[in-house]
């Protein structure tokens, strides 16, 4: 019965329409996102300056680095604290899109005064030492972020775009010569798949997922759904499984163009090919996101009784949980970021946190899944009431009724 319920929903999967538009979203996704990072005419260390100057006749860019010295940061956010009060606008962040705001007086004057606070007036700025300490800066730094509005580069949400400079051709190098020599392209760039797709994997499945509990009522199966010997638990998990080996599918399909791509790239320039590279980052990376997108669709949608419900609340997950792009993998982000193709030491650093959240969010996952179950389950307790309740009722009207040959 388990095993026939979970067959049945993977074909139905595939002769949904839905279905085959989540495919075309995700292939796109695919295309538009990962492909265009992948350097297809070869893969080469950084070009010295000089070089990169005379062949494009610009300066060269090498990525950026993330900053961690604490002098370096309030260095980096008294410049950026004194630009933005001069320029008189900051970048603010909402949740659904960034906008310019434009500073009041009483605003630009409130930053130039956190400003001095770091650095007090009189002392020299060419040789940046602040009169603060780190702690205390903080402080300084949150007040001016609620100030503006907050959502600001001053909040601690989004200091991490402040708190960065761009790599030396040194620094690029020495970046290069690790992931080629301790971490592989393949593994550099697997982390970058699974980063992009990991974003769509973390909002698109709910418009499959949210519907899938609420169809055969939807469809007048009420009475196969209440009245079938299989208990809630099968009845959920099967449905759960079914559409988690639908949507892992179509990722596998998808993997495996990535791998052999990117594999032909790296093996023509030289470089060691790992081909279960991509795999492992899927799986291990991307999957348990899908795993819990579905998940909270099943739950919410059975709570409400309304599919339409779980979009916007997965909606504020998804977007509360996509910055920043390298370096947070704490427990409150269940899909996580790796927009780099290296930055090896970051992530060997981060492994016991990624492995942490990821181990997480498949167990929540799988309990959701039997919160779903159990309320189904209490449902079907309450329509099996009714239903033998009507039952009784129509019987003592029946035994009442005088037949028509008395």
């Amino acid at each position: 019965m388990f095993l026939s319920l979970v067959f049945k929903e993977i074909k139905q999967q595939f002769k949904s329409i839905i279905f085959y538009l989540f495919i075309g979203i995700i292939v796109l996704f695919y295309i538009t996102q990962f492909l265009g990072d992948v350097d297809t005419e070869g893969v080469s260390k950084p070009i010295p300056p000089d070089e990169y100057r005379e062949a494009y006749g610009r300066e060269p860019y090498y990525g950026y680095i993330e900053e961690e010295d604490p002098e370096d940061q309030m260095n980096l956010m008294y410049s950026r604290l004194i630009r933005d009060a001069n320029h008189g606008s900051v970048l603010q962040h909402g949740f659904l899109m960034s906008k310019i705001v434009n500073l009041s007086k009483g605003q630009k004057e409130f930053m130039l005064d956190a400003a001095d606070k770091i650095i007090k007036e009189g002392h020299d700025i060419s040789n940046f030492e602040a009169d603060v300490s780190y702690k205390e800066f903080q402080i300084i730094i949150e007040k001016v972020d609620e100030r503006l509005g907050g959502g600001t580069y001053f909040s601690e949400e989004y200091n991490d775009q402040v708190y960065r400079q761009e790599k030396t051709y040194d620094q690029a190098l020495k970046d290069f010569e690790t992931m080629i020599s301790k971490d592989t392209l393949s593994n550099a760039y697997g982390r970058l798949y699974a980063d992009y797709m990991g974003i769509g994997a973390g909002f698109f499945p709910i418009f499959l997922a949210a519907f899938i509990l609420t169809r055969d009522k939807r469809y007048r199966m009420s009475e196969l759904i209440y009245s079938r010997e299989i208990s809630s638990y099968k009845y959920v998990f099967a449905k759960y499984i079914a559409l988690v080996i639908s949507v892992s599918l179509v990722y596998l399909a998808i993997v495996t163009h990535a791998t052999i791509l990117v594999s032909s790239v790296v093996k023509a320039n030289g470089y060691t090919v790992d081909y279960l590279a991509f795999y492992k980052y899927t799986f291990g990376w991307l999957v348990p996101t899908l795993l819990f997108t579905i998940s909270m669709g099943f739950v919410i949608s059975i709570i409400f009784g309304n599919g339409i419900v779980a979009i916007p609340i997965q909606f504020g997950l998804w977007i509360s949980s996509l910055l920043p792009l390298v370096g947070d993998y704490g427990l409150s982000k269940f899909v996580l970021r790796f927009n780099t193709v290296g930055s090896y030491d970051i992530f060997k650093e981060s492994i016991n946190d990624i492995l942490i959240n990821r181990i997480l969010y498949t167990v929540l996952a799988i309990i959701l899944v039997g919160v779903a179950g159990r309320i189904l389950s209490y449902r079907r307790g309450r329509q099996d009431g009714i239903i033998k309740k009507r039952f009784k009722r129509k019987s003592k009207e029946d035994s009442r009724t005088p037949s028509l040959q008395s």
